[in-house]
């Protein structure tokens, strides 16, 4: 395939399609995408000019695993390895510059100053995806080094991204470690489905709001016998009550470990969805109106309110202590440089993941950017409904190919992650059928219009569906597809080399990687890569036979 440097002659639409969670793997055991049928995917790959990409062997966890399914798109807008917000604390903890942060410091040593309180709020697992509680200990040694002398702290606990009754063993870490730092009383325990609750349910929300503001709801004289009444009434960690710790032998109403004005709060979360929704209603005075709370004792007026990350939404006393860097030079950014049009199409539940992610952290769609956000359908279990929005969102892709108003389109089908994370692999495998016939037509649609498809993928998933059900794990470390589709691109299969053939040779050997995606849609673009794009275009390897 020749070098796309004439406007004239360069495909239109260039459509970028990230098959959500579809990772590679020869293994048949818990893999819904080898064990049922895929046509399309099995057509194009066999036809079509193909190679193999690395994922995150190298920002991975200690087990080998990565946690954040943003980094996957980042680092294909970008050009580059993205490492995600859970790996860069990590990090900042190992070498001591979280314990040197001045945002932290400071909001520490004002309320120890003013004799106020310093409250830690986020959530006590390891699962990785919102929040760790590593992190929380890294606060609490932190505290300790500032002379902070009252401190509380509001786990939540998880259920989701770790096991449903595991939060016994994060509760006697973080106890024991605030027994060696001599600081530091547990105030309350939240389970997420409150005070992480996602889906506009204020009400959920405001119970955890009145547990933290004026400890109200249920009582127990531990963190522990909370947790085991929870248990004995069948509450998980996830949908366990707010629970406010008190002293049961005194007579006072007054709860010690409240929230109070001038106050400082940090929450230990590094991803900001989960928690949203409290936060606004801690800090916004309009948000809990509609219930008629008294706010005697709001939050909008505590001294500062740090998040380790930056959330990315802006309140009253509200800063990051670790605020995100905007990344340059990046895909969309170039394409809308050179004043070509771009659309993004999605399901909500992957709204962030197009625009906010994709775009290198830029929250507003550059100026010839546009979105179709499909809404993402709400029930209580994804296997329930694993067709979910695909055929919607490819209709909405073959209207944009034929109007033919757009140089670069990308897309993402979010069926095969999403239903995966339930574990249910018959029903993983149908969201892979569902997705297999969406890229039939998304292929066709662009083959008629002279454009250019990309298929790829941003993490694995269904390749391990029970794997990642049973030890709490969302997203795999597993090697990458990357198909090239267009009309003077087939050939004849019989014409690839053995080492062609040997799928599992290149998923091993491949240097190919997600950083690989955006140089390439340049090329085919006929733009000029930046130097700080770490990537290299792939159209020389993939169009060789």
């Amino acid at each position: 395939m020749q070098q796309v440097t004439d406007v004239r002659t360069r495909p239109r639409p260039v459509v970028l399609l990230v098959l959500d969670g579809w990772g590679l793997s020869p293994s048949w055991q818990s893999n819904a995408i080898v064990s049922t049928r895929t046509p399309t995917f099995d057509y194009l790959w066999k036809h079509y000019p193909h190679t193999v990409l690395q994922s995150f062997k190298l920002v991975a966890s200690d087990e080998g695993v990565i946690r954040s399914s943003e980094i996957g798109h980042a680092s294909i807008g970008s050009g580059r390895i993205v490492k995600d917000d859970l790996t860069e604390l990590n990090l900042a903890i190992d070498n001591g510059q979280f314990f040197d942060n001045p945002t932290i410091q400071a909001a520490m040593d004002r309320a120890r100053e003013n004799g106020r309180a310093v409250h830690l709020i986020g959530l006590m697992s390891e699962g990785g995806i919102q929040g760790s509680l590593g992190h929380a200990l890294a606060l609490v040694k932190l505290a300790k080094q500032r002379g902070v002398t009252e401190l509380w702290l509001h786990p939540i606990t998880d259920g989701l991204d770790a096991e449903a009754h595991s939060a016994g063993s994060y509760l006697q870490t973080l106890e024991q470690h605030l027994k060696i730092e001599g600081v530091g009383t547990i105030g309350t325990l939240l389970g997420r489905s409150f005070a992480m609750n996602q889906d506009d349910n204020w009400e959920a929300t405001l119970k955890a709001y009145k547990a933290l503001m004026y400890g109200e709801g249920r009582t127990a004289p531990s963190a522990e016998a909370a947790l085991q009444a929870a248990y004995a009434n069948d509450f998980g960690d996830a949908t366990l009550p707010p629970t406010v710790v008190v002293d049961q032998s005194s007579s006072e109403k007054f709860v010690r470990g409240r929230i109070q004005p001038g106050d400082v709060v940090i929450s230990w979360n590094f991803r900001h969805d989960g928690i949203e929704q409290l936060v606004r209603a801690c800090l916004d005075e309009n948000v809990l109106r509609r219930f008629l709370v008294s706010r005697q004792a709001p939050l909008c007026k505590v001294a500062q309110f740090v998040s380790l990350t930056d959330y990315r939404f802006q309140l009253p006393s509200l800063v990051a202590a670790f605020p995100a860097s905007q990344l340059t030079n990046t895909l969309p950014e170039l394409i809308d440089a050179h004043g070509m049009f771009q659309l993004r199409i999605a399901e909500a539940i992957k709204y962030p993941h197009i625009t906010y992610f994709f775009n290198g952290g830029r929250t507003e769609p550059f100026e010839h950017e546009s979105r179709i956000i499909v809404p993402t359908k709400q029930v209580k279990n994804a296997a329930e409904y694993p067709q979910m929005n695909a055929a919607q969102i490819t209709e909405q892709l073959e209207r944009s190919v034929r109007a033919r108003a757009h140089d670069f389109i990308l897309v993402n089908l979010a069926n095969v992650d999403t239903v995966a994370k339930t574990g249910d692999i018959v029903a993983t495998a149908t969201a892979v059928q569902v997705v297999d016939e969406a890229i039939r037509r998304i292929a066709n649609v662009t083959i008629e219009a002279g454009g250019v498809l990309l298929v790829t993928a941003d993490h694995g998933n269904a390749e391990q569906v029970r794997q990642q059900h049973t030890k709490g794990i969302r997203h795999t470390v597993a090697p990458l597809p990357l198909i090239l589709v267009g009309q003077a691109l087939k050939h004849d299969p019989a014409l690839e080399t053995v080492e062609k053939n040997d799928v599992v040779a290149r998923m091993v050997r491949s240097s190919h990687t997600l950083a690989d995606v955006a140089p390439t849609v340049l090329e085919l673009l006929g733009i000029a890569k930046p130097s700080d794009m770490t990537g290299t275009s792939l159209l020389s390897d993939l169009s060789t036979r």
